[in-house]
Formats: C-alpha cells, structure tokens, sequence
C-alpha cells in the first residue's frame, strides 16, 4: 500500500487534526461541554490521531529508502509513547492508546520488513524491542503520577499550615489585647 507523498502528507495532517481535536475540542464542539464529554472526544481524538499516524507510517515506505523507514519507525514507537505518557489521561484510556500504538507499531513493522532479505533477525528485533517502550512509558507515567500526587499533598499540607498558622496568631492576638484592655480598665478605676 505505497501512496504518494501528497496522499502520506494528508494522512499526517489528518493526524494532527484528530490531535487537535483532541487538545482543544472547544474549537469543533463549541464552549459549553461538560467534562465528561471532553474526556471522550481527547480519548477518540487522540486514538484517531494514533491510528492516522501510523497509517501514515506505513504508506511512507514507498517514498523513502528502507533506511530511513526503518530510523523512522523506531522513533514513531518511542515518541508517540512518550507524548502519551505525559497527557493527564483516566489510566484506562492511557492503557488502551498505549496498547493501541503498541500493536500498530509492531503489525507496520513486521509488514514492512517482511520482505527484507535478513527478515527473522529483523522481527526478532521487533518482538524483542516491541514491548520496550510500552514498559518504559508506563512506568514513566507512574513517576509522573506519584510525583503529581506529592504535589498535591504537600499543597494540602501547605494550606493546612497557613490556615493552623492563622488560628494561632488570631488566638494570640486575642491574648493580647484582652490582657492589656483588662490592665488599661484597672489604670482607669484606679484613677
């Protein structure tokens, strides 16, 4: 399935536009949606975004020599991971895109390579390599996770802080001045 550089340019802008759709859905679907509702559009938008660029991978093997194919291939399976680890995505949807990208990177390269003359060595790589990133990303994704939610607590906690901090100082502030306004009353009488 070699199409033209024109046709692998529009599946790729086509991509981008899924991922657009993605980001910014108030620009397709107007302002007022709930939250719920922009959740799915970015999991849809970003699957269709997945699924378009890898079809756009897959056509561009009959633009380029195999060399380049194959440097852009091995990019694609690390890069569109990455990119999806760092999104706040549910976790279910984020596993779903992760294994959606997964599968399609290896089915383009085990179709792509098929018909190199070192074929076995090259999809042992590929079975070897395949789930390599998968691991890599989704372990990423819980340190970014973790650290999100330390975050959050040391928030919490600084809020908390500043809220004992202002009950302590207004209770001081109390012990103050009803001492000096009972001696001010007591300099009063004695007067």
């Amino acid at each position: 399935l070699g199409l033209s550089t024109h046709s692998v340019c529009g599946l790729f802008q086509m991509s981008f536009l899924f991922l657009t759709m993605a980001m910014v859905p108030e620009h397709f679907f107007g302002r007022e949606q709930s939250s719920l509702f922009r959740e799915r559009v970015a999991f849809w938008g970003l699957l269709g975004f997945v699924a378009l660029f890898h079809t756009g991978i897959f056509c561009w093997w009959a633009v380029i020599p195999p060399v380049v194919y194959l440097h852009a291939h091995g990019l694609s399976g690390c890069l569109l991971k990455m990119f999806l680890m760092n999104l706040h995505l549910p976790d279910g949807d984020f596993t779903i895109l992760l294994t959606a990208d997964s599968v399609l990177w290896l089915v383009t390269g085990i179709v792509r390579f098929i018909e190199m003359e070192n074929v076995r060595e090259v999809l042992a790589i590929l079975a070897i390599v395949s789930g390599m990133p998968f691991l890599i990303a989704s372990g990423l994704r819980q340190v970014a996770m973790k650290t999100l939610a330390d975050a959050e607590k040391e928030v919490q906690q600084r809020v908390d802080a500043e809220r004992a901090r202002d009950v302590f100082l207004s209770y001081l502030m109390h012990e103050m001045r009803n001492p000096l306004s009972g001696a001010s009353l007591l300099v009063y009488e004695f007067m």
